[in-house]
């Protein structure tokens, strides 16, 4: 039979039952859509997990200070020792394995006010090496430098909704004088907007500051006048590790200051 009968066959056919026709398209063209949303959405999906890891940055290690015992039997929960410093993350830039590191310091529910506005935020305090560690650009001014981190200076850096919350929509705050508590921060710019975030400084409500401030903010008594040998870190954040050190050398007294092999080529 040759195909031009093979086909005028068929179409008779489809011509005398257009019901069972209609219904046999129906189904498939239901079967394809709901195949295309599947793989639609699951596409969406996979890219939303994508970009809030891509904003949390990646190759990342955090390094928290572990529990304490005390006399007497007592002994305290994760982040209750005090022999994480800020010469270990000195220690830890001394390393080739390690392209940044960060310290935190983390000052929950903290209430920044500009004229009338106001705005209650959490404030991270760190150094100049969180936009690199997180790939984030900044929308408006510029982040805090090397210096401001030594000189300890109350600089601060504010993440978009904030800046909306205070300024408006739009607004550039850079260079104005804004209060958190007593204290009086200079604006030096604010983060462009990003993914969501996990924890620490969020990406659009929250704000940066050099990590002593933070510290002060986070603490009842200020350690800001303390050396860097006997102030306390919250944690250290770690970016494009090449080697991890052995467990054993993970602490290895009151500095971490682990010899590691050099990386690999």
């Amino acid at each position: 039979m040759s195909l031009f009968m093979t086909l005028r066959i068929a179409f008779k056919a489809l011509g005398r039952n257009k019901l069972r026709t209609v219904l046999t398209m129906l189904g498939m063209i239901i079967g394809v859509a709901a195949v295309i949303a599947m793989v639609a959405l699951g596409s969406g999906a996979q890219a939303q997990i994508e970009e809030a890891v891509k904003a949390q940055g990646t190759n990342l290690i955090t390094i928290s200070p572990g529990s304490m015992a005390m006399v007497g039997g007592v002994r305290g929960g994760a982040g209750t020792s005090t022999r994480l410093t800020e010469a270990d993350a000195a220690a830890l830039r001394d390393m080739p394995q390690a392209a940044y590191v960060a310290e935190t310091a983390t000052a929950s529910g903290q209430q920044l006010i500009y004229a009338s506005m106001n705005w209650r935020t959490n404030i991270e305090g760190t150094n100049v090496d969180l936009p690199a560690f997180r790939q984030w650009p900044m929308m408006y001014g510029t982040f805090f430098t090397p210096e401001d981190v030594k000189s300890q200076a109350k600089v601060i850096v504010l993440g978009a909704n904030v800046s909306d919350q205070l300024f408006g929509e739009g607004m550039d705050p850079t260079d104005t004088i804004i209060r958190v508590r007593n204290h009086q921060f200079k604006v030096l710019g604010v983060m462009s907007r990003k993914g969501a975030s996990t924890g620490g400084m969020g990406n659009q409500d929250g704000c940066g500051v050099p990590w002593a401030p933070g510290q002060c903010l986070s603490m009842t008594a200020c350690a800001m006048s303390a050396t860097p040998a006997a102030r306390s870190v919250e944690s250290l954040t770690i970016r494009d590790v090449l080697e991890l050190p052995s467990p054993a050398l993970l602490h290895s007294g009151p500095t971490f200051a682990p010899e590691l092999p050099p990386p690999r080529a």
